[in-house]
This record gives C-alpha cells, sequence and structure tokens, in this order.
C-alpha cells in the first residue's frame, strides 16, 4: 500500500511539473512573442524574399539565382518530381524529420508524432519547395533585403542544411504526398519545444536584420511583425 501511494504521488508530482512547464512555456512565448527586435535600416531594395505561412508554419521563398548564389546548383531541380528548371522562388522551412515526411497534412498528424517533435526527441531536416512566381497577399509578405542582407540571410540558410564528406547536401526521397516541386534535405541543429520550425524562422529574420519576435515557438510570433 506504501508502495502504491509513493508511485502515486510521483505520478501527481510528474503531472503537475508537466502541466507547470507547459503553462511556462506558453506564458513566455506570450510575453516573448510580443517584445519585437529592432530592425535594420534598409536603404536598398536589392532582393525581394517571402515570408510565408500556412496558419501553423512559417516559410522564407527567395529567387533560385541571383549574384550571390544560385541554389539550383544546391538544391536541385532533378530531386523533384517535376524536374521543372523554369521555377524562379525556392522557399525553405526547418522542422523535425518524421514529423515533416509523415505529416504533409494536418489531418495526418498522430500523437506520437506530435509527441517526438514537441519533445525534442527527432532530428532536422529542410522542406524545399519550388514556385515559378509568387504573389503578394496575406500570407505570403514580401521583404526587401540589401545585398549585404541577403548574403547574411544566405549564411544563415547553408549552416541549417547538413552536408556529407564530401561537402555535398544529404537530398532525403521526398513522399509522393508532398508536391511536385518539393525536395527535402537532411538538417542541422536541434528541433525541440524551445527551438520550433517557427523559433528557426523567426531567427532567420534576425539574421538579415529585419522585424522579429525576441522569442517565439508560434507562427503568430513571426507574422504579427509583418502583416
Amino acid at each position: 500500500m506504501k508502495t502504491l501511494k509513493k508511485l502515486l504521488r510521483l505520478l501527481a508530482y510528474s503531472l503537475l511539473i508537466l502541466i507547470v512547464a507547459i503553462a511556462l512555456f506558453f506564458l513566455c512565448d506570450a510575453v516573448l512573442g510580443r517584445i519585437p527586435t529592432k530592425a535594420e535600416a534598409n536603404t536598398h531594395k536589392d532582393v525581394l524574399i517571402y515570408l510565408q505561412s500556412d496558419g501553423t508554419h512559417c516559410d522564407l521563398a527567395l529567387p533560385v539565382k541571383t549574384s550571390v548564389i544560385d541554389w539550383s546548383r544546391k538544391i536541385r531541380y532533378e530531386h523533384t518530381r517535376s524536374r521543372d528548371s523554369n521555377m524562379t522562388y525556392l522557399s525553405f522551412g526547418w522542422g523535425e524529420k518524421i514529423f515533416y515526411l509523415e505529416t504533409p497534412h494536418w489531418s495526418d498528424l498522430t500523437v506520437k508524432n506530435a509527441l517526438r517533435s514537441s519533445l525534442g526527441f527527432g532530428s532536422p531536416a529542410v522542406h524545399t519547395r519550388f514556385h515559378f512566381s509568387l504573389q503578394a497577399h496575406e500570407n505570403c509578405i514580401p521583404i526587401y533585403l540589401s545585398w549585404a542582407q541577403y548574403r547574411r540571410l544566405v549564411a544563415y540558410l547553408q549552416k541549417s542544411l547538413e552536408r556529407n564528406k564530401q561537402g555535398q547536401l544529404i537530398h532525403i526521397p521526398t513522399p509522393t504526398s508532398y508536391g511536385p516541386s518539393d525536395a527535402f534535405y537532411e538538417g542541422h541543429g536541434h528541433y525541440g519545444f524551445n527551438h520550433s520550425c517557427n523559433t528557426w524562422v523567426n531567427r532567420a529574420l534576425k539574421s538579415c536584420g529585419q522585424k522579429a519576435a525576441l522569442w517565439t515557438a508560434f507562427e503568430k510570433g513571426v507574422m504579427r511583425w509583418h502583416r
């Protein structure tokens, strides 16, 4: 009986700790996600990128080819099902690999994958998607960068991509449930509740001197500064 009571007490304490941790997590996001970082004064509109959102997850879309980098030499058109080299923009998202590969739609979400990604048990991947063109709207926001800012953003993205011993990006075969212009690559870094897909985008914006939240794990914390 004493052993059972100790076990129940331990379970109760564990549950209490979990509830407090979750509450603190949402509190931190509610506070820090509303504190903006100062944007750099941008006097040169040299490169047009886009901040994208599907309502839950944010991506950044960059020109495929500029004088700074030709992304098609690294993110290969041949790695997509369409193999269409006429596309001019490339979006980047960073997240938990298994979640990405097994959850192309929110209806595919399982409790196992949700816990795996939120607790940081998985490794990261980078999801890319080619576009013929992009039109500005509420969930696709244009942002102009100077060349210097764009170089910093490119460096940030490059550091988020894992490489093999030959220095090449590591392509992950794309599930057929994704679109014809999608490709996945092994990511670098650690995914967890304190560094989500949206935290990654928020940091990307900071890297190139754009307005961002002090810290956020959610889409709203990223998008509110640009809508």
